[in-house]
Parts: C-alpha cells; sequence; structure tokens
C-alpha cells in the first residue's frame, strides 16, 4: 500500500467519524466516503491493470476472492455482533436491524435504505439504524463486480468505455442531487464517476501527469481545495463541492511525490495506521454510537472513540491480518467464511422470524400499531413561508382561510389526523406543520453540534411564525414531547438571554429553564399577532420502547381482569397515574407558570385511571413507545370533541 495513500483513508475516517458523531464544524465529513470510493477506483484499477500487464489476463474470479478475503472476515464477525444485538430489541427495530443485516449478506445494503427512504442526514426516524453506514459497502461491492466486467469484456476499449460510462454518470448525478436526492445519495450509477476519477488518473496518469505534475505545492493546493470545501465553504452546491473534493483528491492520490510540502505529514506513521486500521473504524464507530444512544446511556463521545478504536485494533490485527495471509490458508479461510456465512444467514432468519414469538399476534393487532401517514409531506421538511402548502390544509379545506395550526415536534405529527377529523366535525380550516425533535419555539438555539439539524429547525421555526402572521391564524395548537428535551441535548448552550443568578445545577435544569424561556417568547411572539395559543401538557407515552410486547400483555390481563389486581406485575411494563404525573411533573409546573389554566389542554385523565392504557378495544393507541398509531389518533380526535 502507498503510504500517502494510507494517510488519506485515515483522514477520510476521521472526517466521517467526526461527522458521525455531530461533532461540530465537521458538518461536511460525510464527504470522507466520497474520498474512499476515490482511492478504491485508482487502486483496484490499478490491481487489474498490473495482473493483466504481468499475466496478459485476468483472473476475475480470483479478483473477487481477493476482495472478499480483504473485507468480508470482519464484516461477517460485525454482523454476528449485530444479530445478537437484535435478538435484544424491541419488536419493530428487531426486524428492521435484521433486514439491515440481510441487505448486508446479499451485498445490497445501499438499495435497501434506499428503497426503505432512509434519510442519511437524519438521526431521528429510526431508532435501531446501527448499520447506515454500511451503505457505502453496498456502493464498494457493486463497483468491484462493474469494474472487474469492464475490464474482462472490453479490455481493448476499456478507457473509452470509463470515460462514457463517467460522463453519464456525472451527468445524472448532477440531475438528481436535488431531485432525488435519495437516489444520487445512496446508488451505484450516480457514485461511478467518483470511482471513476480514481480509474482515470490510473488509466491516463503518464498524460496528465504533463498538465499536474508539474505545478509547483500541488499537495498544498490540492490539500486546501479539500479542506475549505469540507470545512468553510458551505453555501457551495453539494454536488459542486463534491466535484472538488473528488477531482482533488484523484490528483493527490496519482501525482503525490515525498519531497513535496506535506510529504512527512502523509508519511507519518501515525496516520498510515489509521489508515490500516480504517475499514474496522468505519465499521465499529457508527454502531458503538448508535448503540449507546438507543440504550440512553449517558456516554462520553471521547469513550465511545476509544472503545472503537480498540474493537478496530482487535479486528484489524486478529480478524483482517489473519485471512489475507499466504496462500495455504486459503482453503480454511474459505470454509471458514462459508460456513460463517452460513451461520450469519441462519441466524438473521431467527431473529427475522421472531424466535421470541413476536409472531403469535394476530393481524390485526400488528395493523392498529401502523401510524397514519397521510400528512407525511407536512413533516420534516425544509418550510418556506412564500411556498404553496395546500396539501398540509386538515379539517374543512375548502374554506378560504385558516382557522388554526398545529405545530410542533413528531408528536404533533402523529396526531394530525386527529385534528384533521376534528376540523371537519367543527367545520374548521386548518393547516399542520411540524419538524422532528424541533419544538415550535421562538428564539431559541438549538443542536449546537449538529450544524445542518440547527438550520432546519431554526429556519422551520422562524418560518412558521412568519406563516402565521402572514396569514392572519386566529389559533394554534402547540403539541410536543416536552419532557424529552430535558434528557436530550437538542438546545444550544448559548442562548440569547443570560443565565446569570440561576441556580441551574444540571444540565436538565438549564434545558428545562431553556425551554420555559422558549414558551415563553413563543406565547408573547404569537399573542403580539392576535392569535389564541393551546397548548397540550406532555402527552402520555410508554413506560418502554417495546410498544408490541406492552400493548400485548396490557391486553392478556385486560381479558383476565387482573389489571387491577396485579400491582407489581402492572407496574413492570405500565405507567400508574401516579408515576407519571410525577414523571411530567417539571414540566407540568413549568408550563402552568407560563400558560393561563384555558391556554393549557391536558388529557391525562383520559388515558389514565389507576394505570395509563396503552390499547383500546384490543387495538393500539401507539406506533412505538411516544407516537401514536392511526387507532390512536383516532382515538385522540374523540377526545379533541369533548375539551375542545
Amino acid at each position: 500500500m502507498l503510504l500517502h495513500i494510507n494517510a488519506l483513508r485515515a483522514i477520510s475516517v476521521i472526517l466521517v467519524v467526526f461527522y458521525h458523531f455531530n461533532i461540530s464544524f465537521f458538518q461536511f465529513g460525510f464527504l470522507g466516503v466520497d474520498i474512499f470510493f476515490v482511492i478504491s477506483g485508482y487502486l483496484i484499477s490499478k490491481i487489474i491493470s498490473e495482473e493483466f500487464k504481468s499475466t496478459k489476463k485476468f483472473d476475475i474470479f480470483n479478483f473477487l476472492l481477493r476482495r472478499a478475503r480483504r473485507l468480508f472476515p470482519v464484516i461477517f464477525f460485525f454482523l454476528i455482533l449485530s444479530i445478537v444485538t437484535a435478538y435484544f430489541l424491541n419488536y419493530d427495530d428487531k426486524i428492521f436491524l435484521s433486514n439491515s443485516i440481510f441487505s448486508n449478506i446479499l451485498l445490497v445494503p445501499n438499495f435497501f435504505f434506499w428503497l426503505n427512504d432512509i434519510n442519511y442526514f437524519s438521526e431521528f426516524l429510526i431508532n435501531a439504524n446501527f448499520l447506515k453506514h454500511t451503505w457505502s459497502l453496498g456502493v464498494e461491492y457493486q463497483f468491484y463486480f462493474l469494474i472487474s466486467l469492464s475490464f474482462l469484456f472490453f479490455k481493448k476499449n476499456i478507457k473509452y468505455l470509463i470515460y462514457f460510462v463517467f460522463l453519464i454518470s456525472i451527468i445524472t448525478d448532477y440531475q438528481l442531487i436535488n431531485v432525488k436526492p435519495s437516489a444520487s445519495f445512496y446508488l451505484i450509477p450516480t457514485r461511478l464517476w467518483e470511482f471513476f476519477f480514481g480509474t482515470i488518473f490510473y488509466l491516463d496518469r503518464k498524460k496528465l501527469f504533463n498538465f499536474f505534475g508539474k505545478v509547483k505545492f500541488l499537495d498544498i493546493i490540492l490539500l486546501a481545495i479539500i479542506l475549505l470545501n469540507i470545512f468553510f465553504l458551505n453555501d457551495i452546491n453539494l454536488f459542486f463541492k463534491k466535484f472538488f473534493v473528488v477531482f482533488s483528491s484523484a490528483i493527490l492520490i496519482a501525482f503525490y511525490e515525498k519531497k513535496n510540502t506535506f510529504g512527512s505529514l502523509l508519511d507519518n506513521k501515525l496516520l498510515n495506521y489509521i489508515g490500516l486500521l480504517s475499514f474496522s473504524l468505519y465499521l465499529w464507530h457508527y454502531f458503538l454510537f448508535k448503540l449507546f444512544d438507543y440504550y440512553h446511556f449517558n456516554v462520553s463521545i471521547f469513550l465511545i472513540l476509544i472503545i472503537s478504536i480498540f474493537l478496530s485494533i482487535f479486528s484489524y490485527h486478529f480478524i483482517e491480518i489473519p485471512f489475507r495471509k499466504k496462500e495455504f490458508y486459503l482453503n480454511l479461510n474459505f470454509k471458514l467464511l462459508s460456513s460463517i456465512f452460513v451461520l450469519v444467514i441462519f441466524f438473521t432468519g431467527l431473529i427475522k422470524n421472531d424466535i421470541l414469538g413476536y409472531y403469535k399476534y394476530d393481524k390485526e393487532f400488528i395493523k392498529s400499531f401502523e401510524r397514519d401517514n397521510r400528512f407525511e409531506k407536512c413533516h420534516a421538511i425544509n418550510f418556506d413561508s412564500s411556498k404553496d402548502y395546500s396539501e398540509c390544509y386538515i379539517g374543512n379545506i375548502q374554506k378560504k382561510n385558516i382557522d388554526f395550526i398545529i405545530m410542533g415536534d413528531s408528536i404533533a405529527y402523529s396526531l394530525s389526523q386527529s385534528f384533521n377529523i376534528f376540523g371537519k366535525n367543527k367545520k374548521l380550516k386548518g393547516i399542520f406543520f411540524s419538524q422532528a425533535s424541533c419544538p415550535s419555539l421562538k428564539g431559541i438555539n438549538f443542536f449546537k453540534n449538529n450544524i445542518k439539524r440547527k438550520k432546519i429547525c431554526e429556519k422551520f421555526n422562524n418560518n412558521i411564525f412568519n406563516f402565521i402572521k402572514k396569514n392572519n391564524i386566529k389559533k394554534a395548537f402547540l403539541i410536543s414531547n416536552w419532557e424529552n428535551y430535558l434528557k436530550n441535548p437538542i438546545f444550544d448552550d448559548n442562548q440569547n438571554f443570560e443565565f446569570k443568578g440561576k441556580n441551574l445545577t444540571s444540565k436538565e435544569e438549564k434545558r428545562l429553564f431553556i425551554l420555559e424561556m422558549g414558551l415563553k417568547k413563543t406565547l408573547s411572539e404569537l399573542q403580539s399577532y392576535n392569535v389564541e395559543v393551546k397548548i397540550f401538557n406532555q402527552l402520555p407515552i410508554l413506560r418502554f420502547q417495546d410498544a408490541k410486547k406492552i400493548a400485548n400483555k396490557e391486553i392478556q390481563l385486560k381479558s383476565q381482569n387482573e389489571l387491577e389486581t396485579h400491582d407489581k406485575k402492572v407496574d413492570s411494563f405500565l405507567f400508574s397515574k401516579r408515576d407519571f404525573l410525577t414523571f411530567k411533573s417539571r414540566t407540568d409546573q413549568m408550563l402552568k407558570r407560563i400558560f393561563s389554566t384555558n391556554e393549557l389542554i391536558d388529557v391525562t385523565n383520559f388515558y389514565c385511571e389507576k394505570y395509563c392504557t396503552v390499547t383500546k378495544d384490543k387495538k393500539s393507541l401507539y406506533n412505538d413507545n411516544i407516537h401514536f398509531s392511526g387507532n390512536g389518533a383516532k382515538y385522540f380526535s374523540y377526545i379533541l370533541q369533548d375539551i375542545l
């Protein structure tokens, strides 16, 4: 391995790791993957070309087998631990993770995430998205097949084919990146040009050297272009940002020389060692980050990074290297890999088909967990008050003027159909907007360590208030998972108000104070528009994450008339009314300090008698542990009829 390429691998993986850890200033660190693609394009083309040169032929089977020995051992080990993890997840997350694992076994994880409409840049929609980063492995696999077949069948005209496909791919990516961003991001046709930049700079390196190789301070210029696009030029179109990073990386790989200014940097032993660990580190870091996040462990990013590095060192030295050694290991390795492959498929099937017996649930019960998604287009949008959002109208949409607006986070989204039914019954026209993990608060700074999320959330909130003012809306309903914002760090520590004189001894107390200040500003802003404000207290949620298991237990105890008599058994999975009131007491007290009795709406009594129910008529009211199902939204509409 050329040392400067290893160093470039190290820089790439550091960019990706810090991006996934939401480290400030690394909001475009995901472009490190694009650099990996260029490196692969260059090296794979070099490997195949040198084989043709030395043997006058190309053994495609041997080539793919060598790639498998390079990648599959550590991937299988990684997938086995993923299977073990899936065993302990709740039903929906278990199914999603097992499907993610199976897509990796089939070498198509990128297609899986694309077909399931998984937004790579959103961390808030799926709890168990532990393998989201493996999309790039799917693209790598597909490139290996395509490049090897291209050299095998088009050796004499390989350059013409590469240039032709390169042009088609780069034009397609340019056309789709803003129109179909998910397809542009995940699929091989829009990624091939990045690999082929590396291929072109290998195949035509002598001709290209006449131009690029004689430029003074070339390495400084190229590294500056890469770093400027990743860290500073935030307003450049993403396609051109990718292009400059990929183009500069290809030149740096092809024409690097030790005598250049940065020679000592790219030959650095530490960087080269990180480069050797880069594949294992890429696999482990995000998996661990999401695992700790899933179980709400308050673990520092630094500790997760240290654990990731130790795991990477282990998997590199004890898994990756042994499977690459001498040829007499080949048969043993192949048999072992085959056995592991079969075991991974077998145990994934067991998890997917649920050895814990979840599939004993009848179809109607499973169906009751489905969310009503008819207003999905109005959730998690890049809101612009100047656009037409007529598809977000709810209730009596034939009316000219908008009577009310629903605003809040994903809890509000799960109840959008409730207000649609309410509006129709009351002959009122409403409109609905929501943003994931982004309560509608005026003048609050969000997401210190995630610039992309910060911009989306703050822009959304600014524009929604402009929309209310512009359309002369007279009533606003605020709905959010208030208690969630005391536990999770969505607020920026830097706000437009002072914390001096406040005895805030914990992070939760500080977040409660920020939330209170935001709601005060929100109320003041809406009142200045003569808007009547209605705000819902913390809505009932599930005690634990496994909604299906909890709902099934409640139905069983109800059918046996044991719900009110087995306190200890019920306390283990349902909120008692007393415990739920205690759980939400901090936000209740805060809301009472800001809003009048007429403005506050508390629906606890509709859900909680002795215990807070999660089912009605043997159907679930919840989609997961916090969001309401379509059935739950319908039930909530009955509550609205009673209280409004």
